[in-house]
């Protein structure tokens, strides 16, 4: 008896902390087969088959407080790893732990505070309006470079109100710890219109991505711009359309660099509402004409 006793209090003792704490385990997993014609390509010339995985393991936990205020961390484990790295707009992340985030936050009546590895809004909600495809290995999004996961990010989202947000985002530098990069963006969304706006100052160079979207029913239709001070102009056009269990979407990126100029068709099929195949095909635009290429993928996806 006394021994029973003993061990039931001491699982509550370790038990006790789990029952403040909402803990979740979630990811997705994809598995990728492609082949490449490319004819100039440095890395990738006429590739019969090669292959891309990601996998994304999300672990959070949150934790209610006093006054209406919640806790929260969440850290994402990426293996983002292909056979081969193709040139252009298309380059896989080598290695586990490429992208991967770190985030402690604070939600409260007034807003929330995230800080730590991750992407700031200009990049994590602007500049992602400009993805559409099924891919993970192909992409034509337009990107920035002050907005990607990096570490020393602070970001500050207001309350919607009346379908209005605003964003405050800063990055801390490696050099004197100071806060050079400093951005501001903006949200709107009212019915099928999303807009989102966002700008960014690194260093004197400013980087400014606007995104509109219009859901109708099953029809989804949007456009991204992008402007990296005078470097780099990019502007995507994209739509989609659900069909049953099946979705088609096509996008194509118009570009101050030739080589960014591609082209995305995109068929999906979901199996369940976890699990997914696709075929996807890209026209992808090279420095030269004559090194123009084409890849065609078929994947498959499962969510846990």
């Amino acid at each position: 008896m006394k021994k029973t006793i003993i061990a039931a209090s001491i699982a509550a003792v370790v038990a006790a902390p789990a029952a403040f704490a909402d803990v979740k385990i979630s990811g997705q997993i994809n598995q990728e087969f492609f082949q490449t014609d490319a004819d100039g390509y440095t890395d990738v010339t006429d590739k019969d088959l090669a292959s891309d995985r990601n996998t994304d393991i999300v672990i959070s936990v949150s934790e209610d407080l006093d006054n209406g205020m919640k806790a929260f961390a969440t850290i994402s484990i990426v293996d983002d790893a292909s056979s081969t790295t193709k040139s252009g707009n298309n380059t896989a992340s080598p290695g586990m732990g490429s992208g991967s985030t770190n985030i402690v936050g604070l939600a409260t009546d007034f807003g929330t505070i995230t800080m730590g590895k991750q992407e700031l809004f200009i990049e994590s909600k602007a500049a992602a309006m400009a993805a559409n495809d099924a891919a993970d290995f192909l992409s034509n999004e337009v990107s920035t470079s002050v907005g990607e996961t990096s570490e020393g990010n602070l970001e500050y989202t207001s309350p919607s109100m009346g379908g209005f947000k605003a964003v405050v985002s800063v990055r801390g530098e490696a050099a004197g710890d100071d806060f050079d990069k400093t951005g501001y963006g903006v949200e709107y969304s009212n019915a099928g219109l999303l807009v989102r706006a966002a700008t960014m100052d690194d260093n004197g160079t400013d980087t400014d991505v606007l995104g509109v979207q219009y859901s109708m029913g099953d029809l989804k239709m949007g456009v991204v711009s992008a402007e990296e001070g005078t470097a780099k102009r990019q502007t995507w056009f994209g739509a989609s359309y659900k069909m049953g269990n099946n979705e088609l979407a096509v996008s194509t990126t118009d570009s101050d660099t030739r080589g960014a100029n591609d082209t995305i068709v995109s068929l999906k099929h979901s199996l369940s509402k976890n699990v997914a195949a696709y075929i996807v095909y890209e026209d992808d635009s090279a420095a030269a004409a004559a090194n123009d290429g084409s890849t065609t993928l078929v994947g498959m996806q499962v969510k846990f």
